[in-house]
């Protein structure tokens, strides 16, 4: 078990860079997501985890149903709340794409179930996908969100995540508020399929392209060998930790 204490001794000081939203916000260059791998099954453990080794963004949305364990992770720590970013989304049940949209008339009652779950407003609340605003309602579900940071019920940054070009090209000339961020994930081997995407923000500059699955080449290579290219090096760090690739790998993923 990880404690504050600890937590506090072994990174009193995180190097981790930042970046500046449009609004002035600073988000960390690295942050840790609680959506997949073994983070669903320990998401306290392993965030406890993230914060002890100098990270300070923890990533977690609705619909995977662990706000409140990020929101505990966030207490537990011993580190003040505004040391720890936080994003979260809007999501489907489940982050499951194939459920429903949110409804309009749910969509800020969604918005302070989040905050109720967490216990505090997020640093970053994006929409998790394209799909959970209802289809042809993109821009007034955007709008919903702009009218809550117009009456001061919303305090966070507010982007998009996994949406498509279409989609983008519909919301971004109609927003008050442009996103702050376009989350979407983004690798070398989708650095041809992303090509339309970087061309579209060169118009936007003040959008910051944040990234998730950033490793997976380790995992999804071409060649079907873990690592491809970086093979020899998975090989010599798994020597060097006495322990197989594959254990390697699972210990990061």
């Amino acid at each position: 078990m990880v404690t504050s204490s600890q937590l506090n001794m072994f990174s009193p000081s995180p190097s981790v860079p930042t970046f500046t939203l449009s609004d002035g916000t600073l988000i960390p260059a690295l942050s840790w997501g609680n959506g997949t791998g073994s983070a669903v099954e320990n998401p306290i453990e392993l965030g406890l985890l993230a914060l002890k080794a100098g990270i300070r963004s923890l990533d977690t949305a609705a619909g995977y149903n662990l706000e409140r364990e990020t929101g505990e992770v966030v207490r537990r720590s011993g580190l003040r709340r505004e040391d720890v970013f936080v994003t979260t989304k809007l999501s489907q049940k489940d982050a499951d794409m194939s459920n429903p949209s949110i409804p309009l008339s749910d969509v800020r009652a969604s918005v302070l179930s989040s905050f109720e779950r967490l216990g505090f407003q997020p640093d970053l609340l994006l929409i998790h996908n394209f799909l959970v605003p209802p289809p042809g309602e993109i821009v007034a579900f955007w709008r919903i969100l702009e009218g809550m940071k117009d009456d001061g019920s919303l305090t966070a940054s507010i982007g998009v995540s996994n949406f498509r070009i279409a989609d983008l090209k519909e919301l971004l000339p109609q927003a008050r508020y442009l996103p702050v961020c376009i989350q979407c994930e983004f690798h070398p081997f989708h650095l041809t399929w992303r090509a339309p995407l970087l061309s579209l923000l060169s118009s936007y500059p003040t959008i910051l392209l944040t990234a998730f699955g950033t490793l997976a080449p380790l995992l999804h290579h071409p060649t079907k060998t873990p690592g491809g290219p970086l093979a020899p090096l998975l090989s010599r760090i798994a020597t060097r930790l006495s322990i197989d690739e594959a254990g390697l790998l699972a210990v990061n993923f």
